[in-house]
């Protein structure tokens, strides 16, 4: 992650900032990963915008914050989530994941249902076995207008293999493990971990996002009964 940094504040920022007048960068000191000196545009990478004295060159093109303000523990210890904090409202952005047998897979695939997405760090702990089987079993339950989407950082292969065990056959789970494309674009991923948060988002038939938990302590498990509330309220 990376900070621009304005007087005595601190802001955890992506790009796009631009320069207004670059005669001027004599009074302004831009570093990105590059390492060159002059503003760069990082696809989905944030870059060290550090501006010195006086500062009305530069003006804020893009402003999006990245980091979530919302407290995420893990065993009790503070975590840090990263990615684009969505609300209710939003309209839900498109994203792919990986099936069991390593095929893309679009969120544009379920056009026209009520999409509930369930995310959880890994099926190899139990609280999230707990939550993919019962996302599963109320599956069977909502009728063809609804799909589960059960996404994780594992690997396709752990995934498949748990699905077999578990007989979850109901849910779909995927895979983020490629770009953390569903992760960044929701921002639902851990940084220190490479790994998803707990949650529940609800999409409805239009594809705009109704309905967003992510559980405070991530050894918990969801409000199931309030996100199928949420669905229900949708059919």
């Amino acid at each position: 992650m990376r900070y621009m940094g304005y007087r005595n504040l601190t802001y955890p920022v992506r790009y796009i900032f631009y320069i207004r007048k670059p005669d001027l960068l004599t009074k302004t000191r831009v570093l990105a990963r590059t390492g060159q000196k002059h503003p760069v545009i990082l696809p989905n990478l944030p870059f060290l915008l550090i501006m010195a004295q006086n500062l009305k060159i530069i003006y804020c093109i893009k402003f999006i914050l990245t980091m979530d303000t919302q407290k995420i523990t893990m065993g009790g210890n503070p975590v840090t989530i990263i990615g684009t904090q969505l609300k209710t409202g939003d309209k839900a952005p498109d994203f792919t994941v990986t099936d069991n047998n390593l095929n893309p897979v679009s969120l544009n695939q379920y056009k026209g249902k009520v999409i509930i997405i369930s995310t959880f760090p890994s099926v190899d702990t139990p609280v999230c076995a707990l939550q993919n089987i019962r996302f599963n079993k109320e599956a069977a339950n909502l009728g063809d207008d609804v799909v589960i989407l059960s996404i994780s950082e594992d690997l396709p292969f752990a995934q498949k293999r748990f699905c077999a065990v578990e007989g979850i056959n109901n849910a779909h789970v995927f895979s983020d493990y490629k770009d953390l494309d569903f992760g960044m674009k929701y921002g639902f991923v851990i940084k220190e971990l490479r790994l998803l948060a707990r949650g529940v988002i609800i999409i409805d038939k239009n594809g705009i996002i109704r309905y967003i938990e992510k559980v405070p302590e991530i050894t918990h498990e969801p409000d199931y009964e309030k996100a199928l509330k949420a669905v229900k309220e949708l059919l």
